[in-house]
């Protein structure tokens, strides 16, 4: 099974990085999952999450970025 998990993500550059690695530990022990990506949606966050997130290591990490913030809704 290809799982794609959509995270989103505001001012969450301290935390990111961890998110992503508990993430792919926990989805490795899961037998059904033969591959996986992760895609980060930036809700134009006023830290570095973008940048932080586009210099994660691995193919299957997507990083995008919303041009305005909008919130929750």
């Amino acid at each position: 099974m290809f799982l794609s998990v959509v995270l989103p993500a505001y001012n969450e550059s301290a935390n990111i990085a961890r998110v992503v690695e508990e993430l792919r530990a926990i989805v490795s022990q899961c037998d059904v999952v033969k591959e996986m990506e992760v895609i980060v949606v930036d809700d134009h966050s006023s830290d570095d999450t973008f940048s932080v997130v586009a210099g994660l290591p691995g193919e299957n990490i997507r990083a995008i970025r919303l041009s305005r913030r909008s919130g929750s809704h």
